[in-house]
């Protein structure tokens, strides 16, 4: 049985945090013309790839947004069918959420996007040599090292806690040797895309590399991010892996600018992304449901 839940519970579920995941299901579009801020895009016509990415253990719990117009619940049966148990669906969607008072959010990424903005605001990043990267963003934000056998006990409770594994070395390297259950997605690219590859917040997240540097620095994005259970794997993944199919490309977003480029006018649509994107730690302080630690 599918439950309901109205916006305020919906919005204690989320502030409660633990193993929970809110999904958007509308197409990408509307997402990027309001959105609740922790919600990951996962289009119904897409779900059920977009929860073998975001929902890797079906244990978790779910709550599915919509416009009002049913697809949550559709969503909801396809999620069901695919083992998932623990379902919700938002009562009257995105626009019962707006009517009880509750902010939106444009575009696309917003937690990255609001994150870069707030380090840029609160932090002078310096240049430093990889050795002494991986000294500070790992002793400062008490990044969590695994060795295999600890890897081997976390891939033992995957069925009941969510993990991810990221190989964030680039795409050549991984295809030449990585683990079969890490997907291949870049340091930068993960930390600035973060809501599309993971969904809930408490989710363990193992980052691998082969030399430290890479997975010691996303990893400290991502615990500062509010990605408190993330970790990095002490050896060197060439060690541990084998030859993985060559990731597809990562192509750009045909709707990066959306909603912003409604006038087909390419230029005033960038000036407005980029006053949207500054302004974006002030709506994440009015809106409250979400916040960053960094390190200044």
């Amino acid at each position: 049985m599918i439950a309901r839940l109205a916006p305020a519970a919906l919005r204690r579920r989320i502030l409660a945090g633990g193993a929970f995941a809110l999904l958007d299901v509308r197409e990408r579009r509307p997402f990027a013309g309001g959105h609740i801020l922790t919600a990951s895009s996962a289009p119904l016509s897409r779900l059920p790839a977009a929860a073998a990415r975001l929902l890797p253990c079906r244990r978790v719990a779910v709550a599915l947004a919509d416009a009002g117009d049913g697809l949550a619940h559709k969503a909801g049966r396809a999620l069901a069918a695919l083992g998932y148990g623990d379902l919700a669906v938002l009562e009257g969607g995105v626009p019962a959420w707006r009517r009880a008072g509750y902010r939106l959010f444009q575009g696309f990424n917003v937690p990255s996007k609001a994150f870069g903005e707030v380090v840029e605001q609160a932090c002078a990043t310096p240049s430093l040599a990889p050795a002494e990267v991986r000294r500070r963003l790992a002793a400062r934000c008490g990044v969590e090292v695994l060795d295999a056998e600890g890897l081997a006990a976390w891939r033992r409770q995957a069925g009941r806690r969510t993990l991810h594994i990221f190989d964030v070395r680039q795409g050549e390297e991984y295809a030449a040797a990585s683990l079969a259950d890490a997907a291949a997605v870049e340091g930068t690219q993960l930390v600035q895309t973060a809501d599309d590859h993971i969904a809930v917040r408490d989710a363990r997240i193992l980052l691998l590399d082969d030399d430290g540097v890479r997975a010691r620095v996303t990893a400290a994005w991502l615990k500062q991010m509010g990605y408190r259970r993330t970790a990095v794997l002490a050896e060197d993944v060439r060690r541990l892996g084998g030859p993985r199919p060559l990731p597809p490309q990562q192509g750009g977003d045909a709707d990066a600018l959306a909603p912003f480029d409604e006038a087909g006018d390419e230029d005033a649509a960038g000036r407005a992304y980029i006053a949207w994107e500054l302004q974006l730690p002030q709506q994440l302080a009015r809106d409250s449901l979400l916040t960053f630690r960094p390190l200044a």
